[in-house]
């Protein structure tokens, strides 16, 4: 039980770092073609890149501080994951 309980906030933790690395990257590197183009795809034109980026990197900072902060793991990981 105590090892599970452990695994879970690890998890929660690593996932956490990843997604706000993710939101570095996004703002550094050339992913962010990647990301707007994907956005203006999913969103059929009608959100605008930049305003979409952004929401993708306030979106992925909220899950990774959330899951550092081992509140409701399960949700955000799930989150994450999609």
């Amino acid at each position: 039980m105590c090892t599970k309980i452990l695994f879970q906030i690890l998890l929660s933790i690593a996932i956490g770092i990843f997604s706000l690395n993710t939101y570095a990257d996004t703002i550094e590197f050339p992913e962010e073609d990647l990301a707007t183009d994907t956005i203006s795809i999913l969103t059929l034109g009608i959100l605008p890149s930049q305003i979409g980026l952004i929401t993708l990197a306030i979106g992925e900072t909220l899950i990774g501080i959330f899951l550092i902060a081992n509140w409701k793991p399960r949700l955000f990981i799930g989150i994450a994951i999609i």
